[in-house]
Order: C-alpha cells, then sequence, then structure tokens
C-alpha cells in the first residue's frame, strides 16, 4: 500500500501560487529577453528558498533580515547545511546561480553561447521532446526555464514535509559549546 497522500486544498493553492507563474515564464520563454528570464526565474528561486529556510530555522525580525541578506550561493549551502534540500538539488541551484552570474556579469551573454548552453546542460534535468514546440533557436532558454521549473517543483514540494529544527540546549564538550545554526542567527548581530 503507498503512503502518498493527497495534497490539501492549501497545499494546491500555495504550488498554483508558487508555481503557475513559473510555468507561464516556460511557456513564453521565447517571448522574454534571455537577461529577464533569468533575472525573473532566480528571484522566484531566491523567495522559495528564504520561505524553505524561515520555515525551518527560529526566526525573529534579525534572522528574517539575515536570510533576506543571503546571496545566492549561501541561500543553498545554508539550505542543505540544515537539511531542507538534498546535495542534487543543491547543485542544481548553484548551477542556476552560475548562470545567473554570467548574465549579471556579462550583459552581452545569451542562451545559445556554448558557454551558456553547458551552464544549462549541467543542470542535469532531462528535457523532453515536448521542448520541440519552441523551436531549435530558443531550445537553450526554453531548456533552462524548463529546469528551472522542475527545480522550482521539487523545492516547493518541500514545504509540506519540512518543520522547524528541535532547539537544543547548550551542551558542553570539552569546553566546546554546540548550538544549532538557527541559534546563531538569532544573535548574530553582524551587518553585511
Amino acid at each position: 500500500m503507498s503512503s502518498a497522500r493527497n495534497p490539501t486544498s492549501k497545499e494546491l493553492e500555495y504550488l498554483n501560487e508558487r508555481i503557475g507563474p513559473v510555468f507561464d515564464i516556460f511557456r513564453r520563454s521565447s517571448e522574454e529577453t534571455d537577461i529577464g528570464c533569468v533575472i525573473i526565474l532566480c528571484g522566484m528561486l531566491e523567495d522559495l528558498l528564504d520561505e524553505l529556510l524561515l520555515k525551518r530555522i527560529v526566526t525573529n525580525g534579525d534572522t528574517i533580515d539575515y536570510v533576506k541578506r543571503l546571496s545566492l550561493f549561501n541561500r543553498v549551502s545554508f539550505c542543505l547545511v540544515v537539511g531542507v534540500i538534498d546535495e542534487e538539488e543543491a547543485r542544481r541551484c548553484w548551477a542556476i546561480e552560475k548562470i545567473r552570474n554570467e548574465f549579471a556579469h556579462n550583459v552581452r551573454s545569451k542562451f545559445n553561447s556554448p558557454h551558456i548552453v553547458d551552464l544549462v546542460r549541467k543542470l542535469n534535468v532531462p528535457i523532453s521532446d515536448m521542448l520541440e514546440i519552441v523551436g531549435e533557436e530558443g531550445r537553450p532558454k526554453a531548456n533552462f526555464a524548463f529546469s528551472c521549473f522542475v527545480v522550482l517543483v521539487a523545492l516547493a514540494l518541500r514545504m509540506f514535509s519540512i518543520g522547524p529544527i528541535q532547539k537544543k540546549k547548550w551542551t558542553k564538550i570539552a569546553s566546546v559549546r554546540v548550538v544549532d545554526p538557527a541559534e546563531i542567527l538569532a544573535s548574530s548581530n553582524r551587518q553585511l
């Protein structure tokens, strides 16, 4: 017998709110500029990673501000450390981050350049024959958009299976204190 359950109406509403716009971007990727596609999808990724982190760690105003100021690379790293995402998801998010950086630091970047095509391939998301509808010219951008769609769906589904890290008391181990990352963030006054 399967342990899978049907999603609640609240979960379906959340998925539609989060994933609907991503699917729209994927469908319209040939109409969107290359850099526009990257900025929109990376913004959605950052927002979703923030939500996952803030659901996982103990939050207060300072913690929320800290998480919002993290770079995309650090958001992904933090999510991996606190167990919100697995290594494969982190690898794909870092590949998306590299593509975003290519576009951010080289305004002439295009999805059809060999370097960007190679980075999109490193996302390692199987691309089906249905992408034939975007035509050969739009394929690299559509592959990126579809890969982001797959990553964002997987991350959005995680929202229903994670909870906060259990708070632990300070433990002395040979004069070393062990704390969970949420406590470190909550007590941090570091300015970025």
